[in-house]
């Protein structure tokens, strides 16, 4: 029988104040003016004498696909382990310092950006010094849903699960929860804060327990508090999300199922297509903008796009992808854990997990590539997530076939470690 040793670690990356936060639109000067809670980086790590899994959940919006590589590779140098071994997820909360650096969505700090580097692999390490006998066990329901479908204005089309890995040690339980919606309950806050999977994590830190939150995938998915957002920003909101979730969390690890102490993980690499507007269509965008104050706001960010378009047109008609993003699968006994950099609608969980059962879909994880649309979401030209969130992604929009081509990559991977 093989044994597996589970560890955990944490470190701060809570600012000083005045650093801009990053999300909610275009040039906002929104800066940190008090701390709500600590925003940390957790990390837990696993071994089953073979194969080694780090798993790591960082309060911040996300990081680029590049910051992601040389982070993963940086602490698999400190560890000794392969970097397909790491996956480095965001909870995307936006209400945290800019990491990756999104055009008009906050001005980063390059001396921020070094510290959450270091503070990562600070924590990767205190999970390995950690390490001790564990015994993991799962269980997933449907919960009372915190989100909806922003775009629908219904709870149609959501992923409702609550997924849970409780690692039983002598030191004390690490819970590993996975569930799927934006953290942005309080909108456009200037105070520091981890939204509701902060929240969480602090309920169920208060029950005695360790815990981790992974975000799923949750493209379309709003939290409810934001439907009535003209009565204030909703504080109480957070304690209530985060107590919810931490019983049901409870609830779930009375009846979680033993899994067997074998690890693995596999990577692959795609490239996904853009979609590549003409020259003349360019330059009729820039035209359109003589009549628009270019000095702030969106006007600001529109004229920094299309100058930044008609500069890289050249490459991208030559070559156009977003190159080398990173499809990461990985498996704790018979549970497959999919991660994903980027905004993926909520639907591929719903979908996937029909075939894989047992699931925990990480987003935002390895990277951030952007918003990954159905095909269907397409079909309505003024789609936020489709064609104007990508401007400040990856230059251009995605094809309508990024889905399907996530999705089939996401299943590849996941069938080489089945």
């Amino acid at each position: 029988m093989q044994e597996l040793l589970a560890g955990y670690g944490e470190s701060n990356i809570t600012p000083e104040m005045g650093l801009e936060l990053s999300g909610y639109g275009y040039h906002l000067s929104r800066k940190a003016t008090g701390v709500l809670d600590d925003i940390k980086i957790r990390a837990v790590y696993l071994t089953d004498g073979e194969e080694v899994l780090l798993l790591m959940s960082c309060d911040l919006l996300g990081f680029s696909l590049e910051y992601a590589d040389d982070l993963r590779q940086s602490i698999a140098d400190d560890l000794g382990i392969p970097a397909r071994s790491i996956a480095a997820a965001c909870t995307h909360t936006h209400a945290a310092p800019v990491v990756q650096n999104l055009m008009g969505l906050g001005e980063p700090s390059p001396e921020y950006i070094k510290q959450v580097h270091s503070k990562a692999r600070e924590a990767a390490r205190r999970a390995a010094e950690d390490a001790a006998p564990a015994k993991a066990c799962f269980a997933q329901q449907m919960i009372e849903p915190i989100g909806y479908n922003r775009r629908n204005g219904n709870f149609k089309e959501i992923d409702p699960m609550l997924s849970e890995v409780v690692l039983v040690r002598k030191q004390g339980n690490i819970c590993l929860l996975n569930y799927a919606c934006h953290a942005v309950t309080l909108g456009a806050t200037d105070k520091i804060t981890a939204d509701w999977p902060g929240a969480v994590v602090r309920a169920m830190e208060h029950s005695g327990q360790k815990a981790i939150i992974f975000q799923g995938f949750c493209g379309d998915v709003n939290p409810t508090a934001r439907l009535y957002m003209a009565s204030g920003q909703q504080y109480e909101n957070l304690a209530l999300y985060g107590s919810l979730i931490c019983d049901r969390a409870m609830r779930l690890a009375k009846i979680a199922e033993p899994l067997e102490a074998r690890l693995s993980s596999a990577e692959e690499r795609i490239n996904l297509p853009l979609s590549i507007p003409s020259e003349d269509e360019l330059e009729k965008f820039k035209e359109g903008l003589k009549t628009v104050d270019c000095t702030k706001g969106i006007g600001r960010f529109q004229s920094w796009w299309v100058e930044t378009a008609l500069k890289n047109l050249p490459k991208y008609k030559c070559n156009p992808y977003l190159e080398n993003v990173p499809i990461h699968g990985m498996k704790i006994g018979s549970l497959n854990l999919l991660a994903l950099p980027g905004e993926v609608f909520s639907q591929m969980g719903v979908g996937l997990r029909k075939t894989y059962p047992q699931l925990f879909t990480l987003g935002y994880c390895n990277g951030n590539a952007g918003y990954i649309p159905t095909k269907a979401a397409y079909g309505k030209t003024e789609d936020y997530a489709c064609y104007d969130a990508p401007k400040f992604y990856s230059i251009f929009p995605f094809t309508p076939q990024v889905y399907d081509i996530m999705e089939a990559a996401g299943r590849r991977v996941l069938g080489r470690i089945a």
